[in-house]
């Protein structure tokens, strides 16, 4: 899937989650929407580059994170109701803004715990491949000074220079002058 059909489906999720909420109220369910549409927006803005490239503990922290953050978000909406309902007694159009306002502000702590945790393996993820970028860089640049090496030296003269230079064996300097050929 791209990174298009990846911000539909957030918007598809977050806009189904409204109308579900309108139209017949707010229902416990509609949690797992909230941090399934932050991760398809995360998927499709590229926060998450690739999901074939997750380790497993990556994605065990990930599914791990979710249900942190949908069980925060359903304790504070159930200690919200128990204020709403049983210690305030609050009725009317009070208790319905009290209701909104309630369900909107325990989804923030979810959001965040959710969004903490797709920061730290995007990070990480970013990491790993500047390092696999930086090493296939560093390559490319001994190839092309092995290039110039052999225009003007004997590939045993280049030999001895690669290991003088680098500090590599024989057979390393010979794989890297093979792989210019």
């Amino acid at each position: 899937m791209g990174k298009r059909s990846f911000n539909v489906s957030g918007w598809i999720l977050l806009l189904g989650m409204v109308v579900l909420w309108i139209r017949f109220g707010y229902t416990d369910w509609q949690l797992l929407l909230l941090p399934a549409t932050y991760l398809c927006f995360s998927i499709g803005n590229g926060k998450v580059k690739k999901l074939k490239s997750l380790s497993v503990s990556q994605i065990i922290i990930l599914v791990s994170s979710f249900i942190i953050s949908v069980a925060i978000a359903f304790g504070l909406i159930q200690l919200a109701n128990y204020l709403i309902y049983d210690v305030f007694h609050l009725q009317g159009i009070l208790k319905t803004l009290s209701e909104w306002l309630a369900v909107i502000l325990s989804l923030f702590p979810a959001v965040i715990v959710f969004s903490s945790v797709i920061n730290k393996i995007d990070d990480s993820l970013k990491e790993k491949y500047n390092d696999s970028h930086t090493k296939t860089s560093e390559c490319d640049g001994l190839k092309m000074e092995v290039n110039k090496m052999l225009k003007s030296m004997t590939e045993m003269q280049t030999f001895k220079a690669l290991r003088k230079r680098y500090g590599l064996s024989l057979v390393d300097a010979k794989n890297i002058v093979d792989s210019v050929k």
